[in-house]
């Protein structure tokens, strides 16, 4: 009878997909630390972010010298979809992926703005950021952003975290460290 029982329960497992990969601590910890209903404030788009820091730019600092980082800014939330256009969007093994610029409202009934030749030019000069995901230690969560979220290219996210200018400051890259991930439908 027992090993009728376990038999059932173990076949169950593997149609159910009670997967040892799915119940792994990091995995759950992490997702509840930074999966939320309701972000932190209204969202922005990433435009109005870079409008904001070009702005401050130029009426407070001197624009950073290349290959320096700056000190973080105040907490923002944005609104935008995971994508790099024909890249892939992800970092391999990182909670981290390319946000970009939500596209713009359609021509029509049926419009796809990913294969309108114009939507598809004005999508390539929208501003793009890096997000993050940070532990303890400042450093990025070594689990897969896909993993961890459940996350698509072209899904559409609002996150909030701080942004900073990165290392890179010669690609004019901003990197989001997220606090808060809110997965839209």
């Amino acid at each position: 009878m027992r090993i009728a029982l376990r038999s059932a329960l173990a076949l169950l497992c593997c149609v159910v997909g009670c997967d040892s990969k799915t119940d792994d601590p990091a995995l759950v910890a992490a997702r509840a630390k930074f999966v939320v209903d309701t972000p932190a404030g209204e969202p922005i788009s990433i435009e109005q972010l870079v409008d904001t820091l070009c702005g401050e730019v130029e009426s407070n600092n001197p624009p950073p010298e290349p290959g320096t980082t700056t000190t973080p800014l105040i907490p923002v939330t944005l609104s935008g979809r995971i994508w790099a256009g024909d890249l892939e969007p992800w970092n391999e093994g990182e909670a981290s992926f390319v946000l970009a610029e939500l596209p713009a409202d359609g021509h029509g009934v049926g419009h796809d703005a990913d294969n309108c030749p114009f939507c598809k030019r004005k999508a390539a000069k929208m501003p793009t950021l890096i997000v993050k995901f940070i532990d303890e230690e400042s450093k990025t969560i070594p689990i897969d952003a896909r993993r961890l979220f459940g996350v698509a290219k072209g899904q559409h996210v609002v996150v909030h975290g701080t942004p900073v200018a990165s290392e890179l400051a010669e690609f004019n890259t901003i990197i989001l460290l997220a606090d808060q991930i809110q997965l839209e439908p």
